[in-house]
């Protein structure tokens, strides 16, 4: 009866223990001023269908916001140039944020934990995006 007690008591303990751990995919540090700005390059959004045929392409973000946990979202202002794309990405791993924009530049936009949403800024303008529900959680795009 002790063995079966023990073995018992060794599974449900590696059951929780498996169940606390996460794989986690380290995030790139930003710089100093919260802003990641990279040079648009062009990534692939299709395969190449046969030797004759092109890849779409999209741009990458100019910058990037992240939304997290505690009405945070970082960096909470960004300066792009025209043209210019930029993403917002969730960390929050248990349900999901609801991306607005205050000046009607795209529909709501759910984010899901990992998922990131893009948008280009075709015209010059000071922009405000928030986060449904989430007074707190709001940002400026400045487009020059």
């Amino acid at each position: 009866m002790k063995i079966v007690m023990i073995l018992l008591f060794v599974v449900l303990t590696s059951i929780l223990i498996s169940g606390c751990l996460q794989e986690d995919v380290p995030s790139k540090s930003l710089p100093s001023n919260d802003l990641q700005k990279e040079a648009p390059e062009l990534m692939p959004s299709e395969e190449i269908l046969s030797e004759n045929e092109t890849v779409v392409a999209k741009p990458r973000p100019g910058a990037m916001v992240r939304l997290e946990y505690y009405g945070v979202m970082k960096p909470s202002a960004v300066d792009i140039n025209k043209g210019e794309t930029v993403g917002w990405w969730s960390q929050k791993s248990q349900g999901s944020f609801v991306l607005v924009s205050d000046d009607g530049l795209f529909e709501d936009v759910e984010l899901f934990y990992k998922h990131t949403f893009n948008y280009t800024f075709s015209e010059t303008g000071i922009y405000k995006i928030s986060v449904k529900d989430m007074p707190q959680m709001n940002g400026t795009i400045t487009v020059i």
